[in-house]
């Protein structure tokens, strides 16, 4: 009779254990596709992209303005995106967070004001 006490025991927890890894990897993935969606609020298309004056590289300015998170590319069409636009996320009141990449080089006049 222990033996078979001490066997429901063991696959007792085990099923439990089964459960909470599957719960637990439901969440995961949960944080990771709302984080997958955030990072995605503003894509590329939703940015403006103004050749600098040395026609060389890309200035950019957002379009959506509601945008809670915004990831600026490196490039576009080809070219280095070197500048933020003077006021270029001006009004951007919801921004939590923005990923400006390394080739940014400038950041114009008032970029982010409220």
């Amino acid at each position: 009779m222990k033996t078979r006490a001490k066997t429901t025991l063991i696959s007792t927890l085990f099923v439990l254990f089964l459960v909470l890894c599957v719960v637990a990897g439901m969440s995961l993935f949960n944080g990771i596709s709302t984080v997958s969606a955030q990072a995605a609020t503003v894509e590329p298309t939703d940015l403006t992209f103004m050749l600098n004056d040395d026609n060389q590289s890309y200035k950019v300015r957002v379009l959506d303005k509601t945008a809670k998170s915004i990831t600026i590319p490196s490039s576009y069409d080809g070219l280095p995106v070197t500048a933020i636009d003077d006021s270029g996320f001006t009004g951007c009141t919801a921004l939590e967070k923005i990923v400006i990449p390394s080739s940014v080089k400038y950041i114009g006049n008032n970029a982010f004001m409220r």
